[in-house]
C-alpha cells in the first residue's frame, strides 16, 4: 500500500477515537481510478463498507478535480444508503506533484441530537403543541421532498394525516408488499421513521401497525431494537 495513505489510515484510527461514534471516517484510494474505500472506522453511519465504491459527493470531487484548487472541502450534504442526511467533509491526500493519492472522508450523522432536541421541545412546551410543531415540520418537509400538488406549504394537516404521508413516503418505493418484508427491514423502516421524530406523535404506533398488519407490541419492539442498535 502506499505510505501516504498508511499513514492517514493511522491517522483516521487517531481521530475515530478521539471523537466518536457519531462520526464515520474512511479512507478512499483514488490511484489508477480506483476509487475504493479501503479503511473505515465507524461504517454503520452511512451503510457503506470497505471495498465498496465512493459516494457521489467524492466521485464529482474527483471528477470535477476539486483537489487542484484546494487541500480540503468541508461541510457538503451527503445522503446515507438508507436516506439519512449527513454533514461530510473531504481532505484530499497528495504527493509533492500535486497528484491526487486519496481521500479522507468524515462524515457527522446529527440524528442523536435532532432526538435530543425534540426532547427538550417536549420538555417546555405542552406535549399537544410540541407535536402539532413536529407534524407541521414534518409535513413541510415532505411537500419539499415530494413537490406535492396538493397541499401548499405551511398548510394545516391533522398529526394523523402528517404521519400517514410520512409513512406513505418511506415505503413508497419497495420492491415487494409490505408483509413480505424480513423483520430485520421493517427494524430499519422504523429506524428511519424514529429517526424523523415520528414515533414522538401520539398515534403513530397504531398508524404503523395497521400499515404492515402487526401487533402495536410489534412495533414497540422494533423500535427498541432499532434505538439499541444507535
Amino acid at each position: 500500500m502506499n505510505s501516504i495513505l498508511e499513514n492517514y489510515i493511522n491517522l483516521m484510527n487517531f481521530i475515530s477515537k478521539s471523537i466518536g461514534p457519531d462520526y464515520e471516517i474512511s479512507i478512499i484510494d483514488t490511484r489508477d481510478g480506483k476509487n475504493k474505500i479501503i479503511a473505515m472506522e465507524y461504517g454503520n453511519i452511512s451503510g457503506r463498507h470497505v471495498g465498496e465504491d465512493i459516494s457521489p459527493l467524492v466521485k464529482k470531487a474527483i471528477e470535477e478535480k476539486e483537489y487542484l484548487n484546494t487541500d480540503y472541502i468541508t461541510d457538503r450534504t451527503t445522503y446515507s444508503k438508507t436516506g439519512k442526511a449527513l454533514r461530510t467533509s473531504l481532505f484530499f491526500i497528495k504527493d509533492d506533484k500535486n497528484t491526487l493519492q486519496g481521500i479522507m472522508s468524515i462524515s457527522f450523522d446529527d440524528s442523536r441530537y435532532q432526538e435530543l432536541g425534540k426532547k427538550i421541545m417536549f420538555l417546555c412546551h405542552p406535549d399537544r403543541y410540541t407535536e402539532k410543531r413536529l407534524s407541521d415540520n414534518l409535513s413541510n418537509e415532505l411537500f419539499l421532498e415530494e413537490e406535492s400538488d396538493t397541499k401548499e406549504p405551511g398548510e394545516s394537516m391533522t398529526i394523523e394525516e402528517t404521519i400517514e404521508l410520512i409513512v406513505d413516503a418511506e415505503i413508497k418505493d419497495l420492491l415487494i408488499p409490505v408483509e413480505r418484508l424480513t423483520q430485520d427491514e421493517k427494524v430499519q423502516i422504523v429506524k428511519n421513521l424514529d429517526s424523523k421524530g415520528v414515533f414522538m406523535m401520539k398515534g403513530a404506533v397504531g398508524i404503523f401497525s395497521k400499515k404492515f398488519d402487526i401487533s402495536q407490541a410489534s412495533v414497540y419492539r422494533y423500535i427498541n431494537i432499532a434505538r439499541e442498535e444507535d
